[in-house]
This record gives structure tokens, sequence and C-alpha cells, in this order.
């Protein structure tokens, strides 16, 4: 993968990650300043991806370790 640094709020470092023509969304920060704050996320998009008409990205995977956690999802 190469990562491009993109712009995605206040308490996340955001990349686009690029393998070959596919491109992802990568959302990384501390795990004990946001605990399981990832792992909310995902169940909430999976919930609303189920429950709307709206476009939501799918999640790609999402990791929680002692230090960093990160949320990968389709690049829209």
């Amino acid at each position: 993968y190469t990562a491009v640094p993109v712009s995605g709020g206040d308490i996340n470092d955001c990349f686009m990650l690029v393998k070959g023509k596919q491109q992802y969304f990568l959302k990384v920060n501390e795990s004990a300043k946001f605990p399981e704050m990832f792992a909310m996320e995902y169940a909430s998009l999976k919930y609303l991806a189920a429950n709307t008409d709206f476009k939501i990205p799918e999640v790609i995977h999402h990791y929680a370790g002692t230090t960093y956690q990160w949320l990968m999802l389709e690049w829209i």
C-alpha cells in the first residue's frame, strides 16, 4: 500500500491507501485516548448500511491494539 495523508477530522490521522487501482480510507488514532471508538463506528456503519438507502462506506477492516487503533473503509 501507498499511504497519502488526507484531511479527516481533529482526532484521527487519515490516509488514502492505494494498492494498484484500489483506494481505501484509513483512520488511525491512539487506543488509550479513544477506547473502542472504531469498534463502535464499525457497528454503527454496519447498522446504517443495513437500514438506510444512503450510500454508506463499506468497512474493510478495523483493529484495536494496545497503542493504536484503525478503521479501513472503502474510498467513496
